[in-house]
Parts: C-alpha cells; structure tokens; sequence
C-alpha cells in the first residue's frame, strides 16, 4: 500500500477540486514509491494546477519522511494525519483490526479517509469499507485507489467500479465524484472516466492487456446510516423490478447459441493452432480494448474543468 506517480497526480487533482485533506486518515501508513525522473517529466502540470509554490513543497516532502507520506499530506493542507493498520510493524497511530468495528469515536471525525491499496488485503471487506465511510465527516471525502483488472494474487480481491458505484450512493449517504480507471504505462500513464452502470442499465465489462488500477473519490452528503440496505448489482435490480424481463445478458447469450457460428469462427477452427496464437499476439498488439471501449472517456488528471461526475 502506499503512493506512486499516478496515485499522487490523482491526489494532486483531489485536492486542487476541493477535497480537504485538513484532518486525514490513512489506511495502513502510506509508503512513497515514486519514479522522480517521470515525476520531473510532469513538474510543469503539478504547477499549473497546485500553483508552483505548493509542488515545490509537494516535490520536496517526497524525500522526506523516511519513505513515508505524512509530509506529502501536510504540504496539502493536513493538521492531522492518522493511519490505522493491524499492528504496528509500519508504526500506525492507530492500531485495530479494520474486519472489525471501528469504535464510534473515530466516526465523522476526518475530512478524508484515504486507502492507497490496504482493503484489497482485508478478508472482511464489507465492515472495512464501512469503517472507512463512517470515519468521512459530512463533507468530507472517501478516496482509494485499488486495483481493478490483473492484479489476481496481489490481495484477496479485486474491485469493481459498480462495487463503488453501489457504496458511493446517496442511500448509504454518499455521492461518486469521480470514478477513473487509471492504466501505468513504461513511460508514464493513462486515465479514463468510468460511467455508472445503472445509469446505463447495462454492464460495463472492462477487459485489458495490462493491470488496471481504480480511483475513487467519494463525498459524504449525509449521515444516513451505512448498509442499512445492502447493496446490490444494478443490472440485476433492474430486472427484479420488471417482472418478466429477461436479463440482457441472458438474452444475449441465448441468441448468440442460437445464431449459425459466424465465418470468423468458422475460419479460425479450420487453421492450424500456431496460426490461430499469431493472430491473437497480432490482434492484442494492434487493437488496444480501452482506447475502443465505448463506455470509456479520456480523462486529464490535471485538466480540473473535466469533471467526473
């Protein structure tokens, strides 16, 4: 868990659309794993939206610390900067064990709870995540950054945008304002805005040759009690509402067994299985699934008048 180029371009855009990090909680102590020669490569973007006085504190605090970010997260603003673990092997201010409870005098009590990477790690992820929103004063926000796509073997889960989307809603006293899939390349990274299902009243299937990573930036609106109704997939509350209406998908794929195989299907059973591979490495190379995802936006971290919600 901790804080890498494009966590911290994200946090830098957190803060410069009015997320305060003025009394902060961490999830896990946030380590820095930077690549300051990319770093330096984006200066010019850090201080058009920081202003340049602000980055150069921000770049200064990240030697700083002994690798550690409560420097970074005072040079944004912070008075206060907590971190909650399990132990206190990376010397946590707070030490309990997030499958549990959080006692109530830690709720509403921070302006951002902050998770770069720790809930993918807890088994019972339903009372960690509660634990983060009820810590939110009203106002204030809930970020994380986790990953999304490709990361099997690194926690015990993965995350989907709905997963956030359904947590992040006004019923358990939330709003998503920005959900973004973020994508590190060798020299640098990529973002994309990520539409809410439900709002399409479909699925968004999200495939990719490389690991994925998702920011999330949710802002408490109310104290509405958490999981009073447990969240549900969209699409499936869809149907349960519409009596006799078959599922999209299941519709799709009946029709699909249905249809004759397509010549496509036909002329890659017939050629040889060297063959078939070649083209599949041909195919991964030339055709990139996100840049022709159609529920995909192209999103600037640094452009402040995107939104993304």
């Amino acid at each position: 868990m901790g804080i890498d180029n494009s966590t911290l371009a994200l946090l830098a855009r957190a803060r410069a659309t009015g997320v305060s990090f003025a009394r902060s909680m961490q999830i896990g102590r946030q380590r820095l794993y930077l690549n300051h020669r990319l770093l330096a490569r984006r200066s010019r973007e850090f201080s058009e939206l920081l202003t340049r006085e602000v980055w150069s504190l921000m770049s200064a605090s990240t030697h700083t610390g002994n690798g550690y970010s409560e420097d970074l997260f005072r040079t944004m603003g912070a008075t206060v900067v907590d971190s909650i673990d399990y132990s206190d092997y990376e010397s946590a201010s707070v030490i309990h064990d997030m499958n549990t409870a959080i006692n109530n005098q830690y709720h509403e009590r921070y302006t951002l709870v902050f998770d770069g990477g720790c809930l993918e790690h807890i088994f019972t992820f339903p009372v960690a995540v509660k634990n983060c929103l009820e810590m939110v004063e009203i106002g204030g926000h809930f970020v994380c950054m986790t990953g999304t796509n490709n990361y099997c073997g690194h926690g015990f889960y993965q995350f989907s945008p709905e997963l956030f989307y359904r947590i992040l809603s006004p019923v358990n006293g939330f709003r998503v304002k920005e959900m973004v899939v973020a994508e590190t390349l060798p020299n640098g990274e990529r973002y994309f805005l990520l539409p809410d299902p439900a709002l399409l009243q479909r699925r968004i299937d999200l495939v990719s040759s490389r690991p994925l990573s998702l920011w999330v930036v949710g802002e408490r609106i109310s104290n509405s009690p958490i999981f009073a109704n447990i969240p549900q997939q969209s699409d499936y509350s869809l149907v349960w509402r519409s009596p006799g209406q078959e599922h999209p998908d299941h519709y799709a794929a009946r029709k699909n067994t249905a249809l004759k195989p397509s010549i496509r299907t036909r002329l890659r059973e017939s050629l040889p299985r060297p063959l078939v591979s070649i083209g599949r490495r041909i195919r991964s190379v030339l055709f990139d699934p996100l840049t022709h995802h159609t529920d995909l936006v192209p999103f600037d971290p640094f452009a402040v008048t995107q939104s993304g919600s």
